[in-house]
């Protein structure tokens, strides 16, 4: 019974180090997003329109 129990347990911090890992990686990704988003916006003329939108983006 305390193996099953430990193997729960240990499954239980996978699961939270799986789950930190895949949010970290969507930080990444939004990161990125950013990233290009200001990269086109740079390469555009940069109207008041287009700063709105990067602004409601980034928050």
């Amino acid at each position: 019974m305390k193996f099953q129990i430990h193997r729960k347990m240990v499954k239980r911090q996978w699961m939270k180090k799986f789950k930190t890992v895949s949010n970290l990686f969507g930080k990444i990704r939004t990161l990125a997003k950013t990233f290009l988003l200001q990269q086109v916006e740079k390469k555009a003329k940069n109207t008041f329109h287009q700063t709105f939108l990067h602004i409601f983006v980034v928050i």
